[in-house]
């Protein structure tokens, strides 16, 4: 009993890991194209 929650804990908390991960490395591509927009076109 304590076994199997104890495994659907780690299975759950490994795909939310996962999950945040990828989620992060949308989140920096986003900002760094951002920047590299303000970079190449400068706000006057």
């Amino acid at each position: 009993m304590v076994k199997k929650l104890y495994k659907r804990f780690f299975f759950v908390r490994m795909v939310v890991s996962v999950t945040a991960e990828s989620f992060c490395r949308e989140i920096n591509r986003c900002t760094i194209s951002r920047e590299h927009l303000v970079l190449f076109f400068p706000t006057q």
